[in-house]
This record gives structure tokens, sequence and C-alpha cells, in this order.
């Protein structure tokens, strides 16, 4: 599988917005960037967003 499959299947996965298609970003990145998003990186404290099960589950 290459790179724009693994891209396009993330963000079919993951309902990515048209914020992250303009980048060529690997899945394990729209992830990323998404799950941030959704916790609300932009209005709060990187050390309240890197408590939450959903962000330390991104190691796994």
């Amino acid at each position: 599988m290459n790179e724009s499959t693994n891209t396009e299947s993330a963000e079919k996965q993951l309902g990515t917005s048209s914020q992250f298609e303009q980048y060529q970003l690997s899945g394990k990145w729209l992830k990323r960037f998404n799950l941030l998003k959704k916790l609300g990186a932009d209005s709060q404290s990187m050390f309240s967003i890197m408590k939450t099960p959903e962000y330390k589950g991104l190691s796994s």
C-alpha cells in the first residue's frame, strides 16, 4: 500500500475535513492532527490534552 492510499484511507476513517486535505500527510499525522483538533488544542493547554486517554492512545 503506498503513501497516498494510506492517506486516503485515513481520511475516510477519520472524516478528515478539507482543512487537512490540502497537505500531503501520512495517515498517522492525519490521525494526530484530527485528534488534537477534536480535543481543542487551539483553546487549551497542551498539558491538559496530553493527560487525556485519547492522546495517550496515540503512542500505542
